[in-house]
This record gives structure tokens, sequence and C-alpha cells, in this order.
């Protein structure tokens, strides 16, 4: 019995390269929501009181569970509008073996 292969053809590829490559973009695009993560911690701690009982001292002690929550994180501070001085957070430094580079625009290294 003779087989029959069904052969793609140009116009099916191009079809499907674009419903991939619109697919990827869409994807690519959308943002994601930002999400607030609160962690908690249980933290027992012991508490201790003197206390005076019909003129004699009593040392109570007594533990406690406390909850605690991290802090949100702090907003970034922006980058200053003069040129020159940016914060050092959001300073790249790029160390090069041959010195200054004369035209820092032309990223062709065999270029004189």
């Amino acid at each position: 019995m003779k087989e029959s292969r069904k052969r793609l053809t140009r116009r099916e590829f191009l079809r499907s390269a674009a419903v991939l490559t619109t697919a990827v973009v869409a994807t690519a695009c959308t943002t994601p929501t930002p999400q607030v993560i609160t962690q908690r911690e249980e933290v027992p701690i012991e508490v201790t009181r003197v206390v005076e009982v019909a003129g004699e001292k009593v040392v109570e002690v007594e533990q406690i569970i406390v909850t605690a929550t991290a802090p949100p994180p702090a907003p970034k501070e922006k980058a200053a509008d003069v040129l020159g001085t940016f914060p050092r957070s959001e300073t790249f430094i790029a160390r090069i073996l041959t010195g200054r580079v004369g035209t820092p625009d032309n990223f062709n290294w065999w270029v004189g």
C-alpha cells in the first residue's frame, strides 16, 4: 500500500510562522501584576516579671508568641536629571584594557 503524505506548502508555513510570531510578541508584551509578598514569622518571647505578693517578691516567667511582618521594600531612588550625577547603584563601570575610548558610540574593536 502506498502511504500518502501531505506536504507543507509555503503558504501554510508562512501562516503558522505568523501566528507563532504574534503569540510570542503578545506574550512578551503582557505586564505581570505586582504581588505584595509579606513574610510573617512567629517568635516565642519569654517575659519575666517581678511581682510583690504579701510582702514577698515573686518572679513570674511567661512565654508569649509574637507575630512579626517584614516591612515592604523601600522604593528605588530616581536617577538625577543632570548628566554625571547618577547614583552608584545605577552606574555601570566597564574595565577597558586599552585605556580611554576615543569614540564610545563605535562598538567595532577593529576600527582605529
